[in-house]
C-alpha cells in the first residue's frame, strides 16, 4: 500500500498532491507494477471540516477519478475522516469480549 499526504490550504496544494500520484504512477509503470486502479482510494482527514478534492490516476490516457472514503483500513487500523478510531476501538472491544 503506498500512502502520500500533503497538508491542503489551498488549491496549489492539492496540485502538488496530484503530482505526487503522478510520479508515483509514472514509477510503476517504468517498473511494471500494475496499480489496480479500482482499489486506489482517496481519503482526507481533518478535524473541523470536510475538505472537497479530488484526484485521480491516468490509465491509457484517461483519467480515472479516485473514489472518495470516509475510512480506510491500514495495516489493521481503521482511521476515520475525523481520526476518532472508534471504529478500530469498537471492533478491538469486541474482540476482547469474544476471546
Amino acid at each position: 500500500m503506498i500512502q502520500k499526504y500533503i497538508v491542503i490550504h489551498d488549491r496549489s496544494d492539492e496540485e502538488k498532491l496530484q503530482s505526487v500520484m503522478n510520479l508515483v504512477k509514472n514509477w510503476s509503470d517504468e517498473w511494471l507494477l500494475r496499480l489496480n486502479i479500482d482499489k486506489c482510494k482517496s481519503v482526507s482527514y481533518s478535524i473541523k471540516h470536510t475538505i472537497d478534492t479530488q484526484y485521480h490516476i491516468m490509465e491509457r490516457n484517461q483519467p480515472h477519478p479516485l473514489e472518495k472514503v470516509k475510512s480506510i483500513v491500514d495495516l489493521g487500523v481503521h482511521f476515520d475522516s475525523n481520526l476518532t478510531f472508534r471504529n478500530h476501538m469498537s471492533e478491538k472491544l469486541i474482540m476482547l469480549t469474544v476471546y
